[in-house]
């Protein structure tokens, strides 16, 4: 009698709150991914010897962070879904860019460089910025 109805209420209950649980889990598995990925390519990015290797090295960081989203089961939330899209087209971007600057002398006097270092920073930034909706998104269904 009451057991049943306890669990059936239990039940009910734990269904309804699929939808809100599945988007704090897709956050947190994506949040789990970025963050030390993340830190990581920005240790590389910090280290003071600038070479061809190092952006070598963080253009390969990127597309690695790139790949292991992809491999990710997407979002269930179209918002996430697509929050999730838009920052592995900026880690594109930026692999690119890292790349470039593998490859871009030094001593280059077209201003190359300084451009693709300028949109490279840029991009930084806007990774912070998804990262924060990441975890916006993650805290506002706890």
């Amino acid at each position: 009698g009451g057991g049943a109805r306890r669990l059936a209420l239990a039940v009910a209950l734990a269904l309804a709150g699929c939808g809100p649980a599945q988007r704090v889990a897709d956050c947190r598995r994506v949040v789990a991914v970025v963050n030390p990925a993340l830190d990581h390519i920005e240790a590389q990015a910090r280290a003071p010897a600038e070479s061809p290797e190092r952006y070598a090295r963080i253009a390969a960081s990127y597309l690695a962070l790139d790949r292991e989203l992809g491999a990710l089961a997407p979002p269930r939330d179209p918002a996430l879904a697509a929050l999730l899209l838009q920052y592995r087209q900026h880690l594109e971007r930026a692999a690119q860019l890292a790349q470039q600057l593998a490859l871009t002398p030094v001593d280059g006097r077209d201003g190359r460089r300084a451009s693709a270092e300028r949109e490279l920073e840029r991009l930084t930034e806007r990774h912070r910025a998804t990262s924060r909706q990441f975890d916006l998104a993650c805290l506002g269904h706890r």
